[in-house]
């Protein structure tokens, strides 16, 4: 992962878009945004949130913790225990 004009560039292992470490992550996918590989959040409390018209191609895990999901901005937070 790394810093690019502001953004973070992440690189990823075969099959997993998005991998966070242990500890409390919040991942936002926003308008267009498209991920053709899991995403793994690790243990810890972690958000993921999904605005407008995000698509994620591969499956979800959540890892252990108090995890929420938001979808286009919707309230309240949903527990996610595993999708």
């Amino acid at each position: 992962m790394e810093w690019v004009g502001g953004w973070i560039h992440i690189t990823s292992q075969p099959g997993i878009a998005i991998a966070a470490d242990a500890g409390n992550d919040t991942v936002i996918l926003t308008e267009g945004s498209y991920t053709g590989g899991s995403i793994e959040l690790g243990d810890g409390d972690d958000t993921l949130k999904f605005t407008g018209t995000a698509t994620v191609t591969r499956e979800m895990n959540p890892g252990t913790g108090s995890n929420s999901l938001i979808l286009k901005d919707q309230e309240p937070w949903l527990p996610f225990p595993g999708i």
